[in-house]
């Protein structure tokens, strides 16, 4: 009786080591996932495999692309900000802020401001931008003024701590906590 059931036990072990293993199918998942893809232009190399993941480039390499930003080619972008959804530039040349759809870089607005925008931060709702000389509050949903702080010159960075905005003073070697 031992023997019969060391037999099946052998058998069973050996009947399964035959059958794909997860990684396996994983892996001629993908590489279906790739065929089907590979009409589209793109190629899915993760598509799933658990063998890829651990690779230090196991994903389509991404390319760089280009957006112009602001209303002529000359809007020298300085700072960049994200508001989870959008990217915002800070286009110091022509006095202008945009804001870009992350997902493709269409430009959703382009707002006036006062004089060389140089930063930007999101505050979860609205976009600070630090200026020559002031800081700006624009609303994030339509780019609208929400008021402007003309109190200090060479105002650079501007951040935001989850409570707090900091602008940076260039020119006075010291930074301004609102």
């Amino acid at each position: 009786m031992k023997h019969v059931v060391i037999g099946i036990c052998l058998l069973l072990v050996a009947g399964v080591s035959l059958l794909p293993g997860r990684a396996q199918e994983a892996s001629q998942s993908a590489e279906e996932a790739t065929n089907n893809n590979s009409q589209a232009g793109t190629k899915n190399w993760a598509a799933g495999n658990p063998l890829k993941i651990a690779q230090l480039k196991w994903y389509q390499a991404n390319q760089t692309t280009s957006f112009n930003v602001g209303k002529t080619k000359n809007s020298n972008p300085y700072g960049l900000a994200f508001d989870g959804q959008n990217m915002w530039s800070a286009n110091s040349a022509e006095g202008t802020v945009s804001k870009l759809r992350a997902s493709d870089g269409k430009t959703l607005g382009t707002f006036n401001v006062p004089c060389c925008p140089y930063g930007l931060a999101f505050d979860g709702a609205n976009i600070w931008v630090t200026l020559d000389g002031g800081l700006m509050e624009l609303r994030a949903s339509n780019g609208a003024s929400l008021g402007s702080f003309f109190a200090f010159p060479g105002s650079t960075g501007v951040a935001f701590d989850g409570a707090n905005i900091w602008v940076a003073l260039g020119l006075d070697h010291v930074v301004l906590k609102f």
